[in-house]
């Protein structure tokens, strides 16, 4: 299970580079950390579905295709081959891909 403090560091970290809302889900598909703070707590249908196994990302692009999801990318976090958590990206499935293949982090 990933914990909440890390959840809550991850969106620290990340939104000193992008401006598109990110929710960290975890095993249970609750939403346990975002950028927007009304999410918080709220069921994420992709999520679940992520974690019980069936996929390692989905792209949603529609606001009524899953109950709790909006329009964006969402790609488990594994640590230790293990699956922990689900992190979603919202916005316009193409540009969030492009976007977040030009992070890079330090180290």
């Amino acid at each position: 299970m990933i914990e909440l403090e890390l959840a809550k560091k991850f969106i620290e970290q990340i939104t000193q580079f992008t401006d598109y809302n990110i929710n960290i889900m975890n095993e249970q598909g609750c939403i346990i950390a975002s950028r927007d703070p009304k999410r918080v707590g709220t069921f994420h249908e992709v999520a679940y579905y992520i974690m019980s196994g069936k996929e390692d990302m989905v792209v949603t692009s529609g606001e009524n295709d899953y109950p709790g999801v909006r329009s964006g990318i969402n790609m488990v976090i594994k640590i230790d081959g293990q699956r922990q958590g689900v992190v979603g990206i919202t916005g316009a499935p193409e540009e969030v891909m492009q976007e977040c293949c030009m992070l890079r982090f330090p180290n």
